[in-house]
């Protein structure tokens, strides 16, 4: 049996008003720099996996 994750990742700012997505654009550039973000964060976090 394999196992099998699934994760929604939203990012999130304080006061956002998130309710189900956020409601506005991202500004120019933010969208590239938030998935920078999460691919370190998922890079550093598979360097502590057991396997």
């Amino acid at each position: 049996m394999d196992a099998i994750s699934h994760v929604h990742i939203i990012p999130r700012t304080k006061g956002d008003g998130l309710k189900l997505w956020p409601q506005k654009p991202y500004a120019e550039g933010e969208f590239e720099k938030t998935g920078d973000k999460i691919r370190a964060s998922l890079q550093y976090a598979a360097q502590l996996l057991p396997w």
